[in-house]
């Protein structure tokens, strides 16, 4: 990312990534060079003494070595701004949800005692709670992609290299936590009311009846919406009979507030779902974005392999140095649990074309 993209991440509030990705271009043209990686990061960035710390290019002069407990830094960078650009970190869930090491076993409740008002010597009643260890196993979330070897050549790649590798694991992070079609999703199995109507009468009351309905042991002070680019512009779009803006507080871009509680906007997200969470009751598990890069490396090209490291079956590969191009993984390990279940549901088969209907 060049200077000028890194400060309108700044402003934004993402963090900095450029340093990491420089790090992930200096190993592809190592691969393809020969070169060290350190020789690549002084001839292409001399002036990132980060970058050179990171990949043990601290320079003669010895303007890189008191970098050298900052190595983690530009992934940590790169971990934080995809982070970020999930709901588990944005400012109306992180303060709440509950950061949680892997494996790890947890107090969850499957239902709660009640309290009863009594008479004097009058019985009180009797209400049973049941409750279950919650632990977050490991999950992998990864995204493979191969980039042709001239792109790695350019004067200025970063661009293009950041939204290659940080767009598709977002949507597959987002995807896989909520869309309720998806085992292991914190909507799976959750309470769902199907949508009644597209005007903007009908919406409000597929609303109204899921905040009275579904998650019903939700802290109504920690609810959030959770919905997609697209059901976002369908509701801002959502006129009422008289011409206005049903939810004037929604942006695309920003989210906001629908109907006085945060929304926030999640790439990757069915585009006919919108979740209601207590944030307060979301466990969150994972590690670093690590990224790998690979010109030796031989692949299987297709999008839905059906081997594994168990299964020998042969298939027809394809060599990245033969074909000129580099291979990337880029992966975060992440999962996550509610601690109570009934503190989540959704509102399924939205139709985001609603916002061209009036009450």
């Amino acid at each position: 990312m060049n200077r000028k993209s890194n400060n309108a991440a700044s402003q934004r509030g993402l963090p900095r990534t450029g340093s990491y990705m420089k790090h992930i271009q200096c190993a592809a043209l190592a691969a393809i060079t020969g070169q060290t990686k350190q020789a690549i990061a002084r001839q292409r960035y001399p002036g990132d003494t980060i970058l050179r710390a990171a990949v043990g290019g601290a320079t003669s002069d010895g303007t890189g070595a008191e970098l050298v407990s900052d190595v983690g830094l530009p992934q940590e960078q790169f971990t934080n701004s995809v982070n970020l650009q999930t709901p588990f970190d944005h400012p109306a869930v992180k303060p709440l949800r509950i950061q949680v090491p892997f494996l790890t076993n947890l107090a969850g409740a499957n239902a709660e005692p009640t309290a009863a008002s009594i008479a004097p010597a009058e019985a009180i009643p009797v209400s049973v709670g049941t409750f279950a260890a919650r632990e977050i196993a490991p999950a992998r979330r990864a995204v493979l992609t191969v980039l042709s070897q001239p792109l790695f050549e350019l004067p200025d790649p970063l661009p293009i290299l950041t939204r290659s590798t940080q767009r598709p694991l977002i949507r597959e992070v987002n995807s896989a936590a909520w869309d309720p079609t998806r085992a292991g999703s914190l909507t799976s199995g959750a309470f769902e009311k199907v949508a009644g109507g597209s005007t903007a009468v009908d919406v409000d009351w597929d609303l109204q009846e899921l905040l009275e309905e579904g998650a019903t042991s939700a802290n109504a002070k920690f609810l959030v919406w959770i919905g997609s680019p697209v059901t976002t512009r369908g509701l801002t779009g959502l006129r009422t009979a008289f011409g206005n803006f049903a939810y004037p507080d929604l942006s695309v871009r920003e989210g906001g507030q629908l109907l006085g509680l945060p929304y926030v906007v999640a790439d990757g997200m069915p585009d006919d779902v919108l979740v209601l969470v207590d944030a307060s009751e979301l466990f969150l598990a994972r590690g670093l974005v690590d990224i790998k890069v690979s010109q030796d490396a031989s692949l299987v090209m297709v999008d839905d392999p059906s081997m594994d490291a168990g299964d020998g079956t042969g298939a027809t590969t394809v060599s990245m140095f033969q074909t000129h191009s580099v291979a990337l993984i880029v992966a975060q390990t992440v999962n996550w649990a509610m601690r109570r279940a009934d503190c989540v549901a959704f509102l399924s088969s939205f139709d985001p074309r609603s916002g061209i209907s009036t009450a």
